[in-house]
């Protein structure tokens, strides 16, 4: 058997037909092509990217680096004179001397419920 079936013939011609549909397509018309004026955008939608800009620089470079150069200094150098900070206070026990004042801690007072009533 040799030839085409009527069925691949009639598929062979649509798709000649839709080729051809599709190269007198791509021809251009005398008024293509057609160019969109372009438009600048406006101030109105670059506005709240430059204020949040404007805003993240100010916060960085007056808030935040003031802020950390502060917090090294008083952690590395303050911290290290003596009396600069007072981290956590001495514990005092019954008989330890205060050493700004002088006195001395009195001792617990002796009860058998240890301070249950």
């Amino acid at each position: 058997m040799s030839g085409f079936t009527p069925d691949e013939k009639l598929r062979a011609q649509q798709l000649w037909n839709l080729r051809r549909k599709w190269l007198k397509d791509q021809e251009l018309s005398p008024r293509e092509p057609l160019n969109a004026a372009h438009t600048p955008v406006p101030a109105a939608q670059t506005g709240w990217a430059f204020r949040l800009y404007r805003a993240g620089s100010f916060a960085l470079t007056r808030v935040l680096i003031p802020a950390w150069i502060a917090h090294y200094y008083v952690k590395y150098h303050v911290s290290q004179m003596p009396y600069g900070i007072v981290n956590l206070k001495p514990r005092l026990f019954p008989g330890d001397v205060v050493a700004e004042t002088g006195e001395v801690i009195p001792d617990l007072p002796e009860s058998g419920a240890h301070g249950h009533h």
